[in-house]
């Protein structure tokens, strides 16, 4: 399930850049925070917070095509089962995204667009039980491919950088809603001004 997950979504990408590499242009990269509430995966929570990056490519208005990767720091437990016996869990998540974007009002200093696309997340479930000098590790890790839907917006701060907010639901075997801000460079600037 794994390599048909990741096969699936290499062929998703290369299909998408193929057929939009004449018209499209990397406009906006950048960074910034996500949360995540709510999840549980093995029966115990996952982390909350994270990191993600972004890229915008515009292939004419109105649409935009956006990839990403989020990283979900892991929530980690300890405690004593017996006198002699610790454990330690950790939960956390990687995210891959592509995403389509709808330009749907755009002013001057903001943009507000709908999103819709594919998620990819892939969870991983470390258990370390010690029990005196003994440790035993066991791990999990599964892909769940899921679709994105939600909305967000660009605000211009200045030629170079934008602020960017997003609110997404993701609907796979293990509903996700992630909220993410960030900061976004302005890669046409750059490239107008590389002189």
């Amino acid at each position: 399930m794994k390599r048909l997950s990741l096969r699936a979504l290499h062929s998703i990408i290369l299909i998408l850049f193929l057929s939009t590499a004449a018209y499209a242009q990397f406009t906006k990269a950048g960074g910034g925070f996500v949360f995540s509430p709510g999840t549980r995966y093995h029966d115990e929570p996952s982390g909350y917070m994270g990191i993600n990056l972004k890229g915008i490519v515009e292939l004419n208005l109105p649409f935009h095509l956006s990839p990403g990767f989020g990283y979900i720091f892991p929530h980690v437990e300890k405690y004593t089962i017996f006198e002699t016996t610790t454990r330690r869990t950790s939960n956390g998540r990687f995210l891959f995204d592509l995403n389509g974007h709808y330009v749907f009002n755009v002013l001057e200093q903001i943009e507000f667009y709908g999103l819709a696309g594919l998620n990819f997340s892939m969870y991983r479930y470390v258990r370390k039980d010690k029990l005196g000098d003994e440790v035993i590790k066991n791990s999990h890790t599964n892909i769940y491919p899921g679709l994105n839907l939600g909305a967000g917006t660009y605000i211009r701060v200045s030629d170079q950088v934008d602020l960017m907010a997003e609110g997404k639901i993701v609907l796979a075997r293990i509903l996700q809603f992630n909220l993410s801000a960030g900061v976004l460079v302005n890669l046409q600037w750059f490239a107008r001004h590389d002189e």
